[in-house]
């Protein structure tokens, strides 16, 4: 990876890593086959959940991003992690799962347990703050839900921690605006969206519907 900014040499070592180490290839093959099955079976969770949220925030506002907020999040990453954000640096990338993140600047390290479960458990990580922007706009939906000091509708609250948490949905989308590799600290704008897409595609696929019906 770090020599990703010249395609012809990345791409060499890439197949090289592919044809020459042990077991490089059976890992990626192994992976590759049971992508599609492992995401269609998640999907019988995810579907309900985000459309559970949805709902949630919409008829819950005071649990919605309803005012502009500055969010932190610090991970440990690896230098190939690290290399993949600098790459994108001005573009727009999606967060795919539930991003942990405060309110308020805390000091905060990742468990290790976190770590290992995101792959990042060797001698060779980083640790980095991420700083999440987010403009809120009249109209927009909520692209997290403020955990904070909440309570449920059973009295409890959602979290025992007091680090004034605030759960970005997965698939929320941010631009990374900047990156300071010295502290490292890596600023992102998060992106508004004022439509649900589930919605979207459902009177798509209903108009779609209807006029090949009448044809």
């Amino acid at each position: 990876m770090v020599n990703i900014y010249d395609n012809n040499i990345f791409v060499e070592e890439a197949i090289r890593s592919y044809t020459q180490e042990d077991d490089f290839c059976y890992l990626f093959n192994r992976i590759m086959r049971y992508f599609e099955p492992g995401l269609i079976s998640f999907a019988y969770y995810m579907g309900p959940f985000m459309f559970g949220v949805n709902k949630f925030l919409k008829e819950n506002p005071s649990f919605a991003m309803q005012k502009d907020m500055t969010l932190y999040r610090t991970i440990k990453c690896s230098k190939i992690d690290l290399y993949l954000y600098k790459i994108n640096l001005g573009h727009i990338i999606c967060f795919p799962a539930l991003s942990s993140t405060s309110s308020e600047e805390i000091d905060f390290d990742p468990t290790s347990l976190s770590q290992k479960t995101s792959g990042n458990y060797n001698n060779d990580t980083i640790k980095i703050k991420m700083i999440f922007k987010y403009k809120y706009k009249i109209g927009d939906i909520s692209p997290g839900i403020i955990i904070e000091e909440k309570k449920g509708q059973n009295g409890e609250k959602l979290s025992e921690f007091s680090e004034k948490e605030v759960l970005l949905l997965p698939f929320t989308f941010a631009r990374i605006t900047k990156i300071n590799e010295e502290i490292p600290v890596i600023e992102l704008e998060i992106i508004n969206r004022n439509s649900y897409i589930e919605y979207t595609l459902k009177n798509d696929v209903e108009n779609r519907f209807l006029f090949s019906s009448l044809d």
